[in-house]
């Protein structure tokens, strides 16, 4: 299917794919857009958010209380835009103990361009605002701006601004390496500046997952989700917390592709959540498995379950290994080879595996309180070193560290690349993209005018994984897919502001927005 990052989230053109393919007698229908039309037409983009944060605070620079105000221009349809609303509002005052909160998050209509899911789900918006209001009240206080962050930053057993008591949270750990990492501490040159930012993304909650997990005559395992591998390496991952827990290679693992006609139920491959809930399926598959390979070799080998161990694709007496079967040999009541022993004993070795949230709430409407409206969350910090022209307003990234508390790591390689694409992703909606309108329209309809990144513009990417344990994802995971991106726009700006002594307000940071900040500034 191709990358989704969210666009995919709802439907865009394939309505009118279906409502043609119902007039065409079984013949195929593809719909294709002109670049023009990819900008203009049946598509999407990220919600422009206008913000205003106000934050009070004691004098040691403790935060006592915060006002956030969202407005979210989700253009000519509502889409996910009111989700997005919500999940932003609610995640806004940042990952910081705060006493007192209030949030207003609005969704409105405009005559231009409709906006939905973008990776993230409004996070990266609340965090280029929040974040650059914070390094604002640093440099207005004189105030060092990652022991600023450490002081007032959540741990475990904080309260989040929802009420929902947190659980496995790195937040701390993320902003020292990143702010290491960076050489936050050390001298900077001239015309260079480094900055940091941090945040925080919930998932989607409540929610649920289900799998089913089915032992081969050959001895091979096949994997059935509804889970899509859409680049990300889901499939890999799922393969590997199987084969973790069955203690087998995970070569052995087929992973069906998904197909809603014949896979298991999984609510959508979204939000940063295969690998905990689908993950959390999958482990519980595999236990309910051995339990099913303990009975059947218990019954044929006449000993108690109790007795066997299965290891390395192997089920046998404790302290016996010649005593037992092969993952191949495990009699599942074939009939077909009437000659053996075993002919006919055993039963299919099918297991189903399911994961649901416990405890989960959804937010209170008047008082936006709930105790869990998240299953759990993924906590990021991102630091940026850049050289910046006064003359001209040139940036030019040199180095990003992107450090994520990922509960556990599955698969370290798949992490760092990701962090390596929501980099270079986080850092065109940073310095270069955006859609311009005229009465509505979009008037940058081609790459000529709507400018992305290229290898060119690749700075140094210093990928950080930090590991702490979640207590309900498998072997402590949790996401990560997409907060790898959503602090690149502030720590840029942050390390803008460090070199220049000026902030910029607006997205893209453009040479245009450089120069008349500083002028505004009085820098000529």
């Amino acid at each position: 299917m191709g990358g989704g990052f969210g666009g995919k989230a709802y439907p865009k053109l394939e309505p009118l794919a279906v409502a043609l393919a119902q007039r065409t007698g079984g013949r195929p229908v593809r719909l294709l857009n002109s670049r023009e039309e990819e900008f203009s037409g049946n598509t999407a983009t990220r919600h422009p958010v206008t913000t205003e944060v106000t934050t009070g605070l004691d004098r040691q620079g403790r935060i006592l209380a915060r006002r956030v105000k969202l407005v979210f221009d989700t253009g000519a349809y509502a889409d996910i835009g009111p989700r997005v609303c919500r999940n932003a509002s609610f995640s806004s005052p940042g990952p910081y103990v705060i006493p007192n909160v209030a949030v207003d998050g609005y969704c409105v209509y405009t005559n231009t361009t409709p906006a939905s899911a973008m990776r993230g789900l409004g996070i990266p918006q609340v965090t280029w605002a929040v974040e650059s209001h914070t390094d604002f009240i640093c440099r207005e206080l004189a105030l060092d701006p990652l022991e600023f962050r450490l002081n007032n930053a959540v741990a475990e057993g904080s309260e989040s601004a929802t009420g929902q008591i947190l659980h496995s949270v790195g937040l701390k750990e993320t902003l020292r390496r990143a702010g290491k990492a960076i050489g936050l501490d050390k001298k900077r040159p001239s015309g260079v500046g480094r900055g940091i930012a941090c945040g925080h993304k919930s998932t989607v909650s409540p929610t649920a997952s289900a799998c089913v997990v089915r032992v081969n005559e050959d001895g091979t395992l096949q994997l059935l989700t509804s889970s899509v591998d859409m680049g990300q390496g889901s499939e890999t991952v799922l393969a590997q917390i199987l084969a973790e827990e069955l203690g087998i290679d995970p070569a052995l693992v087929r992973v069906v592709p998904a197909d809603t006609d014949t896979t298991p139920y999984d609510i959508a491959t979204v939000s940063s959540r295969s690998t905990f809930f689908m993950g959390s399926a999958i482990r519980d598959a595999a236990v309910k498995l051995k339990e099913l390979i303990f009975e059947t070799a218990g019954e044929i080998l006449e000993v108690d379950r109790r007795d066997l161990v299965f290891e390395k694709g192997r089920v046998h007496v404790v302290g016996s290994p010649g005593s037992g079967f092969d993952l191949a040999d495990i009699p599942q009541g074939e009939s077909a080879y009437a000659g053996s022993v075993h002919a006919g004993r055993g039963r299919p070795l099918v297991a189903e595996g399911y994961c649901t949230v416990e405890g989960a709430t959804k937010l209170d409407r008047k008082t936006g309180q709930g105790a869990k409206p998240s299953a759990f969350w993924m906590y990021f910090s991102q630091a940026a070193e850049v050289r910046v022209d006064p003359a001209t307003g040139r940036i030019e990234v040199l180095k990003i560290a992107s450090a994520h508390d990922v509960g556990r790591a599955i698969n370290p390689l798949l992490l760092e690349g990701q962090i390596e694409g929501a980099v270079m992703m986080g850092l065109g909606e940073t310095l270069l993209e955006e859609m311009a309108h005229l009465d509505g329209r979009p008037v940058n309809q081609s790459f000529l005018d709507y400018k992305i990144p290229t290898i060119g513009e690749t700075p140094v990417i210093i990928p950080l994984v930090i590991e702490n344990p979640h207590k309900e994802g498998p072997f402590g995971a949790k996401g990560m897919g997409e907060p790898a991106e959503a602090a690149i726009g502030a720590a840029i700006n942050n390390a803008v502001a460090d070199a220049l002594g000026v902030q910029i307000q607006d997205l893209p940071i453009t040479r245009d927005r450089v120069i008349k900040a500083l002028k505004r500034a009085g820098g000529g």
